[in-house]
């Protein structure tokens, strides 16, 4: 009997360690599927950023070629003004060296300027009016300029 009693108390604690064992088996297991869940969640956090960086690099680049293209644009452009402005200046240099002493000297000399107060001709750096209020001033001024100089015949 107390060798049945001790088989029992075995085989009973026998049981109850299978039970805690697998209790805490079924613990761990489902620790583990959770800590898996966690894991691919983060995976495929992971996978979106990456994969929104990639979208964002991808923009940069386009922006960066656009603005390369940009630039290149702009530089033909101002390349072919600047040869378009060259033409144009060479022309018209060709047309006046065409003229040579045949053509007038005045035109590349003078330029006869018209404003407000009378008509103005530009000879070098100087200009001279030639006619109107403007004139008159100045005729006027040199008449009282010559009147104060004691030297200087009157001009009438």
């Amino acid at each position: 009997m107390l060798q049945e009693r001790e088989r029992k108390a075995a085989e009973t604690e026998k049981a109850e360690l299978k039970q805690k064992f697998e209790k805490e088996r079924a613990e761990l297991a489902t620790e583990r599927a959770s800590m898996i869940k966690q894991m691919n969640k983060m995976r495929e956090d992971i996978e979106q950023e990456q994969a929104a960086l990639e979208e964002k690099q991808a923009a940069h680049a386009e922006e960066a070629e656009q603005h390369a293209s940009n630039a290149r644009k702009a530089e033909r452009i101002a390349a072919r003004d600047k040869k378009s402005k060259m033409s144009n200046a060479q022309q018209l240099m060709n047309s006046v060296s065409a003229m040579g002493a045949s053509g007038p000297q005045s035109d590349s000399q003078t330029q006869t300027v018209v404003d407000e107060e009378c008509l103005w001709e530009t000879e070098g750096c100087k200009e001279v009016a030639i006619s109107g209020a403007a004139l008159d001033k100045i005729w006027k001024d040199r008449k009282i300029a010559a009147g104060k100089l004691k030297n200087v015949k009157k001009i009438e």
